[in-house]
């Protein structure tokens, strides 16, 4: 992750997203915040 986050400041983003249903506490526990709630429906 750390690396992730370091090639995306170089590249002059602002901020990275994912999205993770079993992972949660991991990302929480690496600073990341809940930015979003996703919605899907299978056709």
């Amino acid at each position: 992750m750390t690396g992730a986050e370091s090639w995306a400041r170089e590249q002059g983003d602002a901020y990275i997203s994912l999205v993770s249903r079993r992972a949660g506490e991991f990302y929480r526990a690496l600073a990341n915040e809940d930015a979003a709630t996703f919605f899907k429906k299978p056709l």
